[in-house]
């Protein structure tokens, strides 16, 4: 169970790290296309060559989170598995337990039945043993 609780933290904190890096990504791309030059008119040469600086910035920061966001989406698949094996895992647990639960309960009954069984004969041999005298 602990492990399982361990693996529900750990798919949280990659889907949490998933959608923080997805709006991060929307974000980048809306400043991209906010950044847009207004190219009516006469654009001064330095405005172009900050703006060609600013995208080159913003496609290495968009290329950057869509490889951090391939990453994370990979680290969520495997977080979901481990998760699905440590529920089967506590599946297997339970059914042991109550495999073993059963065996011991069958046991205990076996046992009382043969005291059960000594006693009557005890009761018996006495009796007789009674009758006898």
């Amino acid at each position: 169970l602990q492990a399982e609780r361990a693996r529900q933290r750990d798919l949280a904190a990659a889907q949490r790290e998933q959608m923080k890096l997805r709006a991060a990504l929307i974000d980048a791309g809306e400043m991209m296309s906010q950044g847009r030059l207004d190219s009516r008119g006469p654009v001064p040469a330095a405005l172009l060559l900050v703006h060609a600086r600013y995208a080159e910035a913003m496609r290495a920061k968009i290329s950057a989170l869509e490889e951090k966001l391939a990453l994370a989406d990979q680290l969520v698949v495997v977080s979901q598995a481990a998760l699905v094996e440590a529920g089967k895992q506590r599946k297997i647990l339970e059914k042991l337990k109550e495999k073993q639960q059963a065996s011991w309960l069958e046991q205990e009954r076996r046992r009382e039945a043969r005291l059960a069984d000594e006693v009557s004969a005890r009761v018996a041999a006495s009796e007789h043993e009674l009758s006898d005298e």
